[in-house]
C-alpha cells in the first residue's frame, strides 16, 4: 500500500459519519428548543410580579415638626400600628 492510501484510509476512519454528525445537530437543536420553552414561564412569572407591585400605591411617610414619623394611607392588618393600639378586636375584648 502507498502511503497516501493509508493516510486517506485514516482520514476516512477518523472523520465521523454523516448520520453521527446529523444526530449531534438534532440533540443540540432539541436543547435549544427545550431551554427557550422553558424561559416562557419564568418571563410570565416575572412579568406578574412587575404589575403585582405597580398596583400596590406607593408608601409615604410623614415626618411631623418635632420629628415623628407616621404612614398616610390605610394600614395593613397587622401592621405596627394595630400592634401598639390594640388591635382591631381591642373594643371587643374590652366590653367583656
Amino acid at each position: 500500500m502507498n502511503t497516501s492510501t493509508v493516510q486517506a484510509d485514516e482520514a476516512a476512519i477518523a472523520r465521523p459519519k454523516y448520520y453521527e454528525m446529523d444526530g449531534a445537530l438534532r440533540a443540540n437543536a432539541n436543547r435549544a428548543w427545550l431551554l427557550a420553552f422553558l424561559t416562557i414561564p419564568i418571563a410570565l412569572v416575572a412579568i406578574g410580579f412587575a404589575i403585582f407591585v405597580r398596583m400596590q400605591p406607593p408608601t409615604v411617610i410623614r415626618i411631623g415638626p418635632n420629628g415623628d414619623a407616621s404612614v398616610l394611607g390605610k394600614p395593613a392588618k397587622g401592621a405596627v400600628s394595630d400592634l401598639t393600639s390594640g388591635g382591631p378586636m381591642s373594643s371587643w375584648m374590652r366590653r367583656s
